[in-house]
């Protein structure tokens, strides 16, 4: 990732998902769910590809923190899982290439709105006929909100909207 490209990761993340002041657990906010938001969002939008470790280092740059969660190795599955939506937070840290992350994948926590990362899925998302108007209304506005990032932040020489 080149140092454009960096620059819009971190002001991205700081215009739809800033830091909260709160040490939430949820799927939502786990580092592999906020990952697997952001990778298509980029590659859709942006044209941008972005790795976990990317991701992560943009995260730490910008002083988010990292909450990790107590874990146990699930015997069934061959991997370490929350002991339970309500396991006890071990620390809460931000440093670069904590090599643990990959290991445990998903199991630590970021201080940004679970809210908004469930809702910022539904601009790469396909949704059923069935879908609630308001659902429908929160998808068409928040590509709007990001047409109009990429209009004020990114020059058009170099990235272009993809439809």
């Amino acid at each position: 990732m080149n140092k454009q490209q960096s620059d819009i990761l971190n002001s991205f993340l700081i215009e739809f998902l800033p830091p909260q002041g709160n040490k939430r657990k949820s799927s939502n906010n786990e580092f592999i769910t906020v990952f697997d938001t952001l990778k298509p969002i980029f590659s859709k939008f942006f044209e941008i590809k972005i790795t976990r470790q990317e991701l992560w280092d943009a995260l730490d740059e910008l002083g988010y923190n990292f909450i990790k969660r107590e874990l146990a190795w699930d015997t069934e599955r061959k991997d370490y899982k929350p002991v339970n939506k309500h396991s006890n937070i071990i620390s809460i840290h931000s440093t670069s290439g904590d090599n643990e992350m990959f290991k445990m994948d998903g199991h630590y926590n970021i201080n940004l709105s679970a809210t908004q990362v469930k809702n910022l899925r539904l601009t790469v998302s396909g949704l059923p006929p069935s879908t609630s108007i308001e659902k429908l209304k929160l998808k068409e506005e928040l590509i709007d909100n990001i047409q109009t990032f990429i209009n004020g932040k990114v020059p058009q020489r170099s990235i272009r909207l993809k439809n």
